[in-house]
């Protein structure tokens, strides 16, 4: 089971702030088409959850910045494109980042491993994967 989602707190809620403690879970049936995803809410009295049915998305990498760093990896690249909510993850040239943060759905920070020349850079998730063809080069 994977929880991926977007809850909607209805506006007086939010405005005054109060601590709902609000639990959610989310199922992914992959044999279903569009890879929809259902979320239920597990407190449904209070009012505060809208349910949401929304395909997930086959990411899409667009660009890298910077597009060159070490070869002994540690450079911090961020990725802009669409579809990375349900990042999994990210590789460069085949390896793995030592570590990466999915800042919006357009947008991730991850930091290069070790490598060498220059190599694609693939995000993946549960519907698939986005490659950027010689997104990044190690130099040095």
């Amino acid at each position: 089971m994977l929880a991926i989602g977007r809850i909607f707190v209805n506006e007086q809620m939010a405005h005054r702030g109060r601590g709902y403690d609000i639990a959610t879970m989310a199922a992914i049936d992959t044999s279903t088409t569009a890879n929809d995803l259902d979320i239920v809410s597990t407190n449904p009295g209070n009012g505060g959850i809208a349910l949401v049915n929304a395909p997930i998305p086959v990411p899409e990498v667009l660009s890298a910045t910077p597009r060159t760093g070490s070869s002994a990896g540690g450079t911090s690249v961020v990725l802009g494109g669409t579809g990375f909510t349900a990042t999994a993850a990210v590789t460069f040239g085949g390896g793995n980042a030592t570590g990466f943060v999915v800042d919006l759905d357009r947008q991730i920070t991850a930091t290069t491993p070790a490598g060498l020349g220059t190599v694609d850079i693939a995000v993946t998730s549960l519907t698939g994967a986005g490659t950027l063809a010689g997104g990044f080069t190690y130099v040095g």
